[in-house]
């Protein structure tokens, strides 16, 4: 009797012990986790974009030809996130980038040609849980990611996604690396230093910008 005491206790602590562990486990997950556009939803969301587009239109959506887009696939969908004003303004040095990096409810997908280059792109938002179409066309984002295409044939890999600091109207790709946060620059800036299609690391652009969030007015340019 007392041996099946013992065996039943051994079980329940055991079975609280594991709760626990993935309790912990959970919650050690960043909550910026990547998600995807199923491939029925992006398929949908092409058919919508195919019936918009005439002979009139086709340029608007950064189209060549109204048959253009039959020969377009979906390529590497791009997660959106933002680092806010107030979040670069405290940043110190040796701070991880990664902890003011926030996730935007939008991925971009854009649709490439036979070489991989961007052609044009579909946005889609997340509402109440639900990814929904938002727009069509090539967007400010992804554009300026086609304009280093040509040079950084690394900006479409899997690892890599879309920060924007919407305040001081910059954006780049975030690589993720062994060695920590990296940035693709997207426009040049002369007055920091920043090259298009050169890489820097997260943690120095963003040294770099504190300085210019700080003397930020609010006012536009």
């Amino acid at each position: 009797m007392k041996n099946q005491i013992l065996i039943k206790l051994f079980v329940v602590t055991a079975f609280v012990t594991a709760l626990v562990l993935i309790f912990s486990q959970d919650q050690a997950q960043p909550s910026n986790k990547v998600e995807t556009i199923s491939r029925d939803q992006v398929n949908k969301a092409v058919q919508t974009l195919s019936a918009m587009v005439t002979d009139q239109n086709f340029q608007t959506f950064g189209l060549t030809s109204v048959g253009q887009l039959r020969s377009l696939k979906a390529g590497k969908q791009y997660n959106k996130f933002m680092i806010g004003l107030d979040d670069i303004k405290k940043y110190t040095a040796g701070q991880d980038v990664q902890a003011i990096v926030k996730p935007l409810a939008a991925i971009e997908v854009p649709l490439v040609d036979e070489s991989g280059k961007i052609q044009t792109a579909i946005e889609f938002v997340k509402n109440k849980d639900k990814w929904e179409t938002a727009g069509f066309g090539l967007s400010s984002d992804l554009a300026a990611v086609r304009s280093v295409q040509a040079n950084r044939s690394d900006t479409s890999r899997s690892n890599v996604s879309l920060i924007r600091i919407p305040a001081l109207r910059t954006r780049f790709i975030g690589v993720s690396s062994p060695s920590g946060l990296n940035f693709i620059v997207l426009e040049n800036n002369e007055s920091l230093g920043f090259r298009q299609g050169a890489t820097i690391a997260a943690k120095d652009a963003i040294l770099k910008l504190v300085s210019v969030a700080k003397l930020y007015n609010g006012l536009p340019d």
